[in-house]
């Protein structure tokens, strides 16, 4: 299972908000490693939406993209085996607090 931080990060790095840059580094003068092709628990790009420029992608951004994902793949299921708390590796109520703190309704997700 992809846990949280994994898929804000598959997110992060759709958005290109990682920061990183193929180019080598002074540090090291080493190149990164380049991204991996496929985040596991992850199926293609995520659906376009308002997109925000590169350099204002915020965590708070990444976190709901996160959530999103994983509730419309749910079907808006929150708790069980099945459900977006245990896709995105976090506990029932911590999600419920986070789409309460960004204004996401489950039940909208049950619709699609």
């Amino acid at each position: 299972m992809l846990g949280l931080v994994g898929l804000v990060f598959a997110v992060a790095v759709a958005f290109g908000a990682t920061g990183c840059s193929n180019e080598s580094t002074p540090a090291t003068g080493s190149t990164p490693p380049p991204a991996p092709a496929s985040v596991p628990g992850v199926s293609g790009p995520p659906a376009p939406r308002s997109v925000r420029p590169m350099d204002t992608v915020t965590l708070a951004f990444a976190n709901r993209e996160a959530i999103e994902v994983a509730l419309r793949r749910t079907h808006g299921r929150i708790e069980g085996p099945r459900g977006a708390a245990a896709a995105l590796g976090i506990n029932p109520h911590t999600l419920r607090a986070r789409m309460r703190k960004l204004g996401l309704d489950w039940a909208r997700f049950r619709e699609e």
